[in-house]
C-alpha cells in the first residue's frame, strides 16, 4: 500500500479517502445537518411551538428525536459503506444497520465506564477500537468479533491512531469555535451561525469516520496477511 502505517500516513490516506468520496459525504453533511439546524429554529423561535399542549410537544420531540437518531445511524453506515466500498473492503454487501447500532451502544456504555474511570480508559478503548465498525460493515466479523479484531490489528500503532485522533480533534474543534465565534461577533446567533456551525462539525465527523476507515485499510489487510502466513 502507498501510505505507511503512521500518523502521516494514517491522515494522508484519510484525506484520500474523503476526497474519492466527496459527493456521499455531501449527502451525509447536508441531511445530518437539517436536524441540526432545524433544532437551533425551533430554539431561536418558540412562537412557533405556542398553541401545541405540552403532550403534544414531549411525543412530538421524542418522535423527531427518534427519527433523526434512525436517519443518523443509517447515514453514518452507508457513508461507512461507501469508503469501504472505495477502497474495495467491502466484502459482504448485506444490510447489517442493527448490528452496527448494536456495536455502536455497547461503545458507548464501555466510554461511560471508561470515562468513570478517571478517562485513560475511555482513550484506550477510542483509539483500540477505531476500526470495529469497519470490520463489522465490511462484513468480515460479528459485533462481539469485531471489537477483538479491531483491538489486535491496531496493536503496536496505537499512539500513530491516537495522534491522528488527536490532531484532527484539535483542527476541528479550532475551526469550529473560530467560525461560530466569528460569526457570533458580527451578529447575534442565527440560523446563519446555525448553518455553519452544523456544516463544520458534520464535516469533521465525515473525516473522523474516513479516517477510520483508513486506519482499518493501513493495518487490517496487514494483520490478515501476516496470520495467513504463520497459518
Amino acid at each position: 500500500m502507498g501510505n505507511d502505517a503512521d500518523i502521516g500516513g494514517f491522515l494522508s490516506e484519510t484525506f484520500a479517502i474523503a476526497r474519492d468520496n466527496l459527493a456521499a459525504i455531501a449527502i451525509f453533511v447536508v441531511v445530518i445537518s437539517a436536524f441540526g439546524v432545524a433544532s437551533d429554529w425551533l430554539t431561536l423561535n418558540p412562537d412557533a411551538l405556542f398553541g401545541l399542549s405540552a403532550e403534544a410537544l414531549v411525543a412530538g420531540g421524542f418522535v423527531i428525536g427518534i427519527v433523526a437518531m434512525i436517519i443518523t445511524f443509517a447515514a453514518q453506515y452507508f457513508l461507512t459503506a461507501a469508503m469501504l466500498n472505495s477502497r474495495n473492503e467491502l466484502r459482504d454487501n448485506r444490510l447489517r444497520l442493527l448490528p452496527y447500532v448494536g456495536l455502536y451502544i455497547l461503545f458507548m456504555i464501555a466510554m461511560i465506564f471508561g470515562v468513570i474511570l478517571l478517562v485513560v480508559p475511555a482513550l484506550i478503548m477510542i483509539t483500540r477500537w477505531s476500526i470495529a465498525p469497519c470490520f463489522l460493515i465490511a462484513g468480515e466479523k460479528g459485533v462481539i468479533e469485531s471489537f477483538g479484531a479491531s483491538w489486535e490489528a491496531t496493536s503496536g500503532r496505537s499512539w500513530h491512531i491516537f495522534g491522528g485522533i488527536l490532531v484532527l480533534a484539535i483542527v476541528g474543534s479550532s475551526l469550529i469555535f473560530v467560525i461560530t465565534g466569528a460569526a457570533v461577533a458580527v451578529s447575534e446567533f442565527s440560523i446563519g451561525t446555525s448553518i455553519l456551525a452544523n456544516l463544520v462539525a458534520n464535516i469533521f465527523t465525515a473525516i473522523f469516520m474516513a479516517f477510520a476507515v483508513a486506519v482499518y485499510h493501513l493495518l487490517a489487510d496487514n494483520t490478515e496477511a501476516t496470520s495467513e502466513v504463520f497459518a
